[in-house]
């Protein structure tokens, strides 16, 4: 076989076929090549299916293909198609289901950190509190889009790499922030930022900026597993930007900082 290492796409994902004879070692190499060369043909939010052909893979070995199709592009492998399902009509049965039971688990946990984040997220009177005078935008902002508010605001979506985001007070992300953010612009340190996942290109608070590690996500593989993101805060602290885990000891203490 001229080519070890073929891929048949579709409108649901694709189906990877390898050759029997060649070694997985050999095979793995040629994966992370072919995919590191048709990057550019996937968009950042490529959520797919793969299908394995030709040679018999263990569940080990198709987790480590998966592994090394990430790390060399933009794909999201969201489902692996059993042998036994061979057109494209299942691609997009198994895609929908996994589509709704993600948009399902999505919202409700959306919906435990509103109620937590009402509870527990409380801005001191020169900030204004968020059901008095903050806002909210409802949607993803997209690069080269920006909003800019006096108070604090609660953003219902994501925050793509590109975009960015000026409050005078708090600012709460119930999604993915990627982009750069500023929070107690332009002087105010006691504010603070709280995502759902925490990615931020540039975290900005009162007059300290905090900026991600250059290129590290890019050169580290990214390992496949099944944790949630996992809600963080960014907040000053002896006149350093510190991002950890949202607890409930955390926010007490921040909050009496106020």
């Amino acid at each position: 076989m001229k080519n070890p290492v073929m891929i048949k796409g579709n409108k649901y994902g694709f189906t990877l076929y390898l050759d029997p004879e060649r070694e997985f070692s050999e095979l793995l190499l040629r994966i992370g090549e072919r995919f590191a060369q048709s990057s550019r043909f996937f968009s950042e939010e490529s959520q797919i299916a793969v299908r394995f052909e030709g040679k018999e893979l263990s569940l080990e070995e198709q987790n480590q293909i998966i592994d090394e199709i990430e790390a060399n592009s933009n794909v999201c492998i969201s489902y692996v198609m059993d042998d036994d399902e061979r057109n494209e009509a299942c691609f997009k049965e198994a895609l929908e289901e996994y589509g709704r039971r993600l948009r399902e688990a999505f919202n409700q946990e959306r919906e435990e950190y509103e109620e937590e984040l009402r509870r527990k997220v409380s801005v001191s009177k020169e900030q204004s509190n968020l059901s008095r005078d903050g806002q909210f935008y409802r949607g993803t902002l997209r690069s080269g889009q920006s909003v800019e508010v006096e108070n604090s605001i609660v953003i219902v979506g994501d925050v793509n790499p590109g975009s960015d985001v000026i409050a005078g007070g708090n600012i709460v992300v119930l999604g993915c922030l990627k982009g750069s953010v500023s929070a107690g612009y332009p002087d105010d340190r006691n504010a603070f930022v709280v995502s759902l996942d925490m990615q931020p290109m540039q975290v900005r608070i009162g007059d300290l900026i905090a900026r991600s590690p250059d290129q590290e996500n890019k050169t580290k593989k990214k390992k496949k597993d099944n944790k949630e993101p996992e809600a963080k805060i960014a907040y000053v602290e002896n006149e350093n930007i510190y991002i950890e885990p949202v607890s409930r000891s955390l926010m007490n203490d921040i909050n009496t900082n106020a």
